[in-house]
């Protein structure tokens, strides 16, 4: 099979729908952790107002009315409760873990932006001014004194694009300017945005597979997806490949040179994922979609998960329920004075 066909009818698998599933499992989820959480407050709102009209149940505030439903378990349910509080305690570690985690990413980002700009050059040639304009890129990059070959997008709402000068030092003009169209594709899709965010879910529901499964599905097809963008840009493949070959050729000299392991010192290449590197070359060489969809038991496990959480809603809406019920019960005896009852 010869090199890819962008023409081809592959469109239907872009980033975008990973990305969105993974963000509606990521909802859906947390919905249900949210309503095992407020299934007492709906029940004991509405046992409140159906009993506003009179009797012994009626002189319960809202507040008193939530314990009941809450807290008021028989004798035989005592286990109930302790139920309920799992979601509860997982959407409390979901919402606060979430936050730190998307904290963290930004303190990081800001911190490798104040050091870019330690390194950014001043000097450029007219050539480089040239490309720059020609993918539309001018005011958009940063070109960085650094002798290692990099190339990435960076920045969360006004990304920006980073090259280094050992970049520029390898690579020919068609080749850079494949480099710059990808970063350029990144760039408009706001990917750095979406990748921290796709992160910190992937890391927060740990107890989802399928999540993480998603996030990795996402970040291979963002690239290449971009990669698609430079051919249909170029028409042709020879700049991509190079510049692609270039970058694992001086990954490889540095490795061997500093005796170092490739996850130190290949950083971020070209549009910054190293792990995709051989799914790209692959899928531009055979013309097939790499195999990183969620397999099935990662399928299975999330069913598995959502069906808990949907069980617990239901089960948290009927121990509150039953509470209530035996309440009402209480209070109309007491009302006709066959047993007292103490507030």
């Amino acid at each position: 099979m010869g090199l890819r066909d962008v023409n081809s009818t592959m469109e239907a698998k872009g980033a975008r729908r990973p990305f969105r599933v993974l963000l509606a499992l990521a909802a859906f989820t947390a919905l249900l952790m949210a309503m095992s959480a407020l299934a007492p407050l709906v029940v004991g709102g509405l046992f409140h107002h159906e009993n506003m009209g009179g009797g012994m149940a009626a002189d319960m505030s809202a507040h008193d009315a939530l314990i009941v439903c809450a807290l008021v378990p028989s004798i035989t349910d005592w286990h109930i409760p302790a139920l309920v509080a799992l979601p509860i305690c997982l959407l409390a570690y979901v919402t606060f873990s979430g936050a730190w985690d998307i904290l963290a990413q930004w303190q990081r980002t800001q911190c490798m932006t104040a050091q870019l700009r330690q390194y950014r050059s001043t000097t450029s040639g007219r050539s480089w001014e040239q490309l720059l304009r020609k993918v539309e890129l001018a005011g958009n990059v940063d070109l960085i004194e650094v002798d290692r070959p990099l190339a990435f997008c960076y920045g969360w709402l006004s990304p920006r694009v980073c090259i280094s000068t050992g970049t520029l030092a390898i690579m020919d003009d068609i080749e850079l300017e494949a480099i710059l169209l990808h970063e350029r594709f990144h760039l408009l899709r706001r990917d750095p945005l979406r990748n921290a965010v796709s992160q910190a879910l992937a890391r927060v529901f740990f107890f989802l597979p399928l999540i993480g499964a998603l996030q990795r599905d996402f970040v291979v097809r963002k690239e290449i997806e971009a990669d698609r963008y430079v051919l249909e840009a170029q028409k042709r493949e020879l700049g991509l490949l190079g510049a692609l070959s270039k970058m694992i050729m001086c990954r490889t000299v540095r490795t061997a040179a500093t005796g170092a392991s490739i996850g130190a010192v290949a950083g971020p290449v070209v549009a910054g994922s190293t792990e995709c590197v051989d799914h790209r070359i692959d899928y531009l060489l055979k013309g097939t979609w790499p195999a990183v969809a969620p397999s099935k038991r990662s399928l299975w496990v999330g069913c598995f998960v959502i069906g808990i959480l949907a069980l617990v809603v239901v089960v948290a809406t009927w121990h509150a329920s039953s509470a209530a019920v035996a309440y009402q019960q209480i209070c109309n005896l007491a009302d006709c004075g066959l047993i007292p009852l103490v507030h």
